[in-house]
């Protein structure tokens, strides 16, 4: 592990509570696995030691910067913290962690993620797509209305550019009209149609969408060996 400081570069609002937050590393790039996270020192002035830990959400050919992607909670200390900062504010890091990694495999991949979740997935699926990755990529990706939708520019660029990646959105409160898939992602996945003997499952979200979704894989016969998870609490 490496600790480091790093200026914020810039900050991008992705919906009502949703932000990106890019910091420089260019003079000093740390070398880190897709899927892995920082641990970031919340720098506030108050006397009590406070880290958080955030998954990386830029892949890491990316030398110039990386990418936080991380959900403003009003009061929260960290979210405090990272609202006040301002672009040039040096934060101070530690990392990289974490073995939450693309596994070096031929086999599919089904990747589901809720809320940001997605994170490591952004960083995971630019090197996938780097690499010439040909095997079947589908991304369940689930938010509770059209509004917290973020990331899907992009992730509807890269399904429209690679044959072998599909992009499924699925909202839990949608309102009328939404043509999409509806309701959490864990039903979508009873019946998905895919190889349960050669796919390997990415989990990231809340615990509940681990737990369900992880029980669901195991009962369609997906090894345990083969799913790989990251739970994020609030």
């Amino acid at each position: 592990m490496k600790q480091f400081k790093a200026p914020l570069k810039k900050v991008s609002k992705l919906t009502e509570n949703v932000w990106e937050f890019d910091f420089d590393y260019s003079k000093d790039p740390i070398d880190f696995q897709p899927g892995q996270f920082f641990m970031i020192d919340i720098l506030d002035g108050n006397p009590e030691k406070a880290q958080r830990a955030y998954s990386t959400a830029s892949a890491p050919s990316n030398k110039e910067f990386f990418t936080l992607c991380l959900k403003l909670i009003p009061g929260g200390r960290a979210s405090t913290y990272f609202e006040s900062l301002k672009v040039g504010d040096e934060c101070s890091f530690i990392g990289p962690y974490g073995r939450f990694i693309l596994e070096d495999s031929e086999k599919d991949i089904v990747m589901v993620a809720t809320g940001t979740g997605i994170a490591p997935f952004m960083a995971m699926m630019p090197v996938l797509l780097e690499k010439g990755f040909n095997k079947p990529v589908t991304v369940y990706f689930g938010v509770a209305a059209e509004p917290d939708l973020f990331y899907l520019d992009i992730l509807k660029k890269w399904e429209a550019e690679h044959d072998n990646f599909t992009v499924l959105i699925t909202l839990s409160k949608p309102e009328p009209g939404w043509k999409g898939l509806k309701g959490r992602v864990t039903p979508h996945l009873e019946e998905a149609p895919f190889d349960t003997g050669n796919t390997i499952i990415y989990l990231c979200g809340n615990g509940e969408m681990i737990k369900d979704v992880r029980e669901l894989m195991i009962k369609r016969g997906i090894s345990k060996e083969d799913i790989h998870f990251e739970q994020f609490w609030a």
